[in-house]
Order: C-alpha cells, then sequence, then structure tokens
C-alpha cells in the first residue's frame, strides 16, 4: 500500500503548526517527536545520552491535515553539547505498532523564538538582539580602566537534571573596549554561522531555553569582561532572525529546504 505526503513546508517558526495533504486510500499513522541528545546529563562524558521531548500520535486519512504541538518545546539546534532534533514519521503500524510498513520519515526545521532582553545593571547593549557575523556593542557603565579588562564573547550550554546542572562554557571571539565621547563601549563580533539553507538544524549556539519537570536546558552567547576584580558576564540576545521558506520534497532523510 503507498501513500504520498506533501508538506507545505518544513520550516517553521516554534509553534506554527505542521500542515500538508496526504493522498492514501486507507488512514495513516503520523508520529511528532522531538529528541534531545546531550553530552550535559549526569555521569555522561563522551557519549551523549538521548532524551525524547515529545512523542504524539495522529490518525491521518485522505485531505489535507494539520499537526500541532506544544509551543514551549525547544528548536532544532546542534551545537557542542546539545543535539535537538524535530521528525515527523508517517506509516502503516505492523506488529502491534512495532514497526511501521511502508514508511516515510520527515525532519523539520524549526526555528528558536526571538530572545528576551535582559537589562544589566551594569551594561547596556545598543540592539534588542544580535544575528551571526553582527557587531556586538555594548555601553558599561562602570568605571574602569581600558587598558587593564578583557573583553570577549563565549558560548554556554547547560542542563540541569534533578537538581544537578552542568554547563559548558567555548570561546567564541575577542573583543576590545573602546573609548568614544568619554564613554567606554565594549566591542566584538560574532562569528559566522556555518548552518545551510538544506540542513534542517542549526550549527551556532542561539539563544533558547527549555524546562519541564525536573530537565531544563540552554545555549546562550555571553559578553565577558574581565578586569582585576574578576569575571562579568552578560548574556547577549542571539536569534536566527525570520524564516526563509522553501517547499518541502520527500527523501531518505525528510524534505530538505
Amino acid at each position: 500500500m503507498e501513500f504520498s505526503i506533501i508538506l507545505e513546508k518544513n520550516v517553521l517558526k516554534l509553534g506554527e503548526p505542521v500542515r500538508g495533504e496526504l493522498r492514501s486510500e486507507v488512514p495513516i499513522h503520523a508520529r511528532l517527536y522531538v529528541l534531545l541528545s546531550s553530552l550535559l546529563f549526569p555521569g555522561t562524558e563522551s557519549v551523549a545520552k538521548v532524551m525524547t521531548l515529545h512523542r504524539e500520535d495522529f490518525i491521518l486519512r485522505q485531505g489535507s491535515f494539520e499537526i500541532t504541538y506544544p509551543k514551549d518545546l525547544p528548536p532544532s539546534i546542534t551545537a557542542r553539547a546539545h543535539r535537538i532534533r524535530w521528525g515527523l514519521l508517517f506509516g502503516i503500524p505492523r506488529l502491534k505498532g512495532k514497526i511501521m510498513f511502508p514508511r516515510k520519515d520527515v525532519r523539520l526545521k524549526v526555528y528558536p523564538e526571538k530572545p528576551e532582553v535582559r537589562r544589566e545593571s551594569w551594561l547596556d547593549f545598543d540592539k534588542e538582539f544580535y544575528k551571526a557575523d553582527d557587531r556586538v556593542r555594548a555601553l558599561i557603565k562602570e568605571r574602569l580602566d581600558p587598558n587593564e579588562a578583557i573583553v570577549e564573547l563565549e558560548a554556554e550550554e547547560w542542563l540541569s537534571y534533578r537538581d544537578e546542572r552542568r554547563e559548558l562554557r567555548y570561546f567564541l571571539s575577542d573583543g576590545k573596549i573602546l573609548s568614544e565621547g568619554g564613554k567606554l563601549i565594549a566591542e566584538a563580533t560574532l562569528p559566522h554561522d556555518p548552518t545551510t539553507v538544506k540542513e534542517v538544524s542549526f550549527f551556532f549556539p542561539y539563544t533558547f531555553s527549555f524546562s519541564r519537570g525536573d530537565l531544563s536546558f540552554g545555549a546562550k552567547v555571553n559578553l565577558v569582561l574581565t578586569t582585576k576584580e574578576g569575571e562579568r558576564r552578560a548574556e547577549v540576545p542571539v536569534w536566527t532572525g525570520e524564516p526563509r521558506y522553501g517547499r518541502a520534497v520527500e527523501g531518505p532523510r525528510g524534505p530538505l529546504f
């Protein structure tokens, strides 16, 4: 028994439903799944632990369909510690639902939400949010000697599970402190996002967070100011921007952009 799935698009804003059309003489089962693979689970070192964040089954019939999901799920991001995968599995259940045959597996690319602005008492950013390759500039509102201070951007991935928290921080780029009209400006440039339009995950630590039950995790970029008094961090709101859409086509990895 053959069937055909046509998706309106496989690139979504977080919270946007999956819409498409089914061409089949019989009802088809669909399973939406979101998986987290992370190196930051307690007891995990070199081999990532995989956890299902969301799994929901639907029965589709000939014609158009719409699949919704909770809006608090994380986007499809792959960074050094975390990998979040979204997918849709279509098929006819066999052996009491243990397998599906025939089946089609579709990958979804889900954009993160626009990050919230976090205000800091000692620093003001010049923009509401930044994108990859942007120059980050921030007004330092406290006195310091720019010759004795270091500025840099770092990525931070974190995970808390059953009251145990682990994090991974890594360098992104060097910065500098400028004196402009008697004001001190911290400046650094975000690196390039290597993600291509055909890939179904973002290979960049865009700002996001997820929390449910005893699990919470996320990623962010920090501006780090180091002086003789120590280190101070301010979260830089980094966003993908709005999606760029393309038509979905069926394939072994699902529809690609």
